[in-house]
C-alpha cells in the first residue's frame, strides 16, 4: 500500500487526488509524487514513515524533513456534510442491504475497550431535520424497505425521539423499518422502544458488554443490572421478542466469577420479564447472546495489556456455557483463533507485515467469514517468517516506553489514556462528557473543537 488516511477522508480524498493529478501531468516521478502526498496533514506513507525498534519514526531519506507525529483528519462541519449520497442498489440482495444514514459521528461514553469511541472524538451531530429530508429522500431513490439511523451509539443523538416520531408518521402504512444497529442500554425506555420498533419489528441489539457490576465499571460501561433489566423489559414491552446481547470475554483484570455473571445476568433478565410481563406479551420471547474474545487495541486505555491465550479462551467459554439454565437463551461465540489474529495485526510492529503477505499468499482469503477461515495458511506463514501470532497478541507493553503506533495521532492526550488504564484497575468510572464535565481527554484541546453542552444535553461540537 502507497498511501493511508489517517482520519476521515472526506475532505482529504479530493485534495490528494488533485494534487496527484497534478504531479502526474507535470511528469513528476512515482517516488515524488508520494513525498509530496506524504507532507499533506493526515497523510501516512510508510515508504517515507516507517519506526525503528524504538518505535520511533524516522525517514529513509536524510534529505527529507519529516513529521514525527500524523495528525488525524477530521470533518470540521459534519453536518454540512451530504448525509445521502448517490445511491448504487445491487440486483442481488446483499449484507447490509438497507438505506443507510449517519446521525452522529463520535462517541464520548469513554468505553475502555473502543478504539472508534477514541478515534472519532469529538462527537457531532447531524441535525433532526437534515436526517428526516435525507432519509425521505434515499428511500425514494432506492426502494429500500429499511433504513438504519446509523452511528457509535444513536440513542444519545439529542432529537432520537422527534426523528423517529417524524420517520414513523411519514413512513405509516409503507412497510418501511426504521431499525438502530445499537441502543444504549440506559436510554432505552417504553416509549422510545416502539418508537425504534415502528411498523416491522426485527430483533433489538443491546450491548451489555461485561456481566458483573465489578466488570462494567472496570471497562466504564456505566451500567447498573437494573438498567439492563428495565432496558430488556422496555424492548419486550416495546413489541419486541428476541433481544440480541453482545458480551465479551477476556476482558483486563477479569475472573471467572465475572465469567459465571454473563450466564447469571441472562437467566436473571428471562425471570424478570416473566415476572412482570402478561402472559401474552411474554410468549414467545428469548435472548441471542454473542460473546466475542476482547481484543486490546490501539489508543485505547487498555492498549497496554495482552489478550488470553486460546486455551484460557476455550476454558472461559466452557464456563460460560455451563451458566445458562434458560433454554429461551441462545448463545454464540467468535472463533478464537480469529481473535488471536485480529489481537496481532492491531498490536503488532512492521515486522508484521511480511506474516500477512505470507499468510495472503497461502491462501488467507476471506478470513473474517468463519466458512472461509484458513489457519493452515497463518500456520505456515508463521514458520516462514518465525513470527508468532501469539507474540504481539499476547505482549504486554511498558507504559512508560514507545508504542509501534504512537507517531500516529487519534487527538487524545497519553496521559489521559494513562489515567484510564489505572482508573480500571481501580473499578473507577469516567462520565461522558457531553453529559457533564471536561474529562481533558486531549480531543477538543488539540483539534480546536468547542463542545456545547446545555442542562447535560449535547448541542454541537464546533470546529
Amino acid at each position: 500500500l502507497d498511501a493511508f488516511f489517517i482520519g476521515v477522508g472526506e475532505e482529504l480524498d479530493l485534495k490528494v487526488a488533485q494534487l496527484h493529478n497534478r504531479l502526474k501531468k507535470a511528469g513528476v516521478s512515482r517516488d515524488e509524487i508520494l513525498k509530496e502526498i506524504s507532507k499533506v496533514e493526515g497523510m501516512h506513507v510508510p515508504k517515507f514513515h516507517y519506526c525503528n525498534s524504538s518505535g520511533s519514526v524516522e525517514s529513509s531519506d536524510n534529505s527529507y524533513r519529516l513529521n514525527t507525529t500524523i495528525q488525524k483528519c477530521i470533518v470540521k462541519d459534519f453536518d454540512a456534510t451530504p448525509a445521502l449520497d448517490n445511491i448504487i442498489v445491487p440486483f442481488c440482495e446483499t449484507v447490509q442491504d438497507r438505506l443507510s444514514i449517519e446521525i452522529i459521528r463520535g462517541c464520548s461514553r469513554g468505553c475502555r475497550f473502543c478504539q472508534a469511541g477514541s478515534i472519532y472524538r469529538p462527537v457531532r451531530e447531524r441535525s433532526a431535520n437534515s436526517i428526516i429530508k435525507e432519509t425521505l429522500l434515499g428511500l425514494a431513490k432506492s426502494g429500500y424497505e429499511e433504513v438504519s439511523l446509523m452511528s457509535l451509539s444513536s440513542t444519545d443523538h439529542s432529537n432520537i425521539e422527534e426523528i423517529l416520531r417524524q420517520l414513523n408518521c411519514a413512513l405509516k402504512n409503507r412497510a418501511i423499518k426504521v431499525s438502530i444497529p445499537s441502543q444504549r442500554v440506559d436510554s432505552l425506555d417504553i416509549s422510545l422502544a416502539r418508537l425504534i420498533a415502528g411498523q416491522k419489528k426485527g430483533s433489538m441489539t443491546l450491548a451489555p458488554e461485561a456481566g458483573s457490576q465489578k466488570m462494567r465499571d472496570v471497562i466504564n460501561k456505566q451500567l447498573s443490572e437494573q438498567n439492563i433489566l428495565d432496558a430488556c423489559l422496555s424492548a419486550f414491552n416495546g413489541g419486541w421478542k428476541k433481544i440480541k446481547l453482545y458480551f465479551m470475554i477476556g476482558l483486563p483484570f477479569e475472573q471467572d466469577e465475572d465469567v459465571e455473571a454473563i450466564g447469571k445476568l441472562c437467566n436473571k433478565i428471562l425471570k424478570y420479564a416473566d415476572e412482570k410481563l402478561d402472559k401474552k406479551t411474554r410468549s414467545g420471547i428469548g435472548l441471542s447472546l454473542s460473546c466475542a474474545i476482547f481484543i486490546p487495541k490501539p489508543t485505547t486505555p487498555f492498549q497496554y495489556l495482552g489478550q488470553i491465550s486460546l486455551d484460557e479462551s476455550r476454558r472461559r467459554i466452557n464456563i460460560l456455557k455451563d451458566s445458562f439454565k434458560d433454554k429461551r437463551i441462545d448463545f454464540h461465540y467468535h472463533e478464537n483463533r480469529t481473535s488471536l489474529i485480529e489481537a496481532c495485526i492491531a498490536r503488532a510492529d512492521q515486522s508484521v507485515f511480511d506474516l500477512v503477505y505470507k499468510a495472503w499468499k497461502n491462501g488467507a482469503r476471506f478470513d473474517a467469514w468463519s466458512d472461509q477461515f484458513n489457519a493452515e495458511a497463518w500456520e505456515t506463514a508463521q514458520k516462514e517468517c518465525n513470527i508468532l501470532l501469539s507474540d504481539f497478541a499476547y505482549a504486554s507493553y511498558d507504559i512508560e516506553k514507545e508504542l509501534p503506533w504512537d507517531f500516529i495521532s487519534s487527538a487524545l492526550d497519553k496521559k489521559f489514556l494513562v489515567d484510564e488504564f489505572y482508573k480500571a484497575q481501580q473499578c473507577l468510572t469516567t462520565a461522558d462528557c457531553t453529559f457533564d464535565n471536561c474529562t481533558n481527554c486531549g480531543a477538543c484541546q488539540n483539534l480546536n473543537a468547542k463542545l456545547c453542552i446545555d442542562k447535560g444535553k449535547r448541542v454541537k461540537t464546533n470546529l
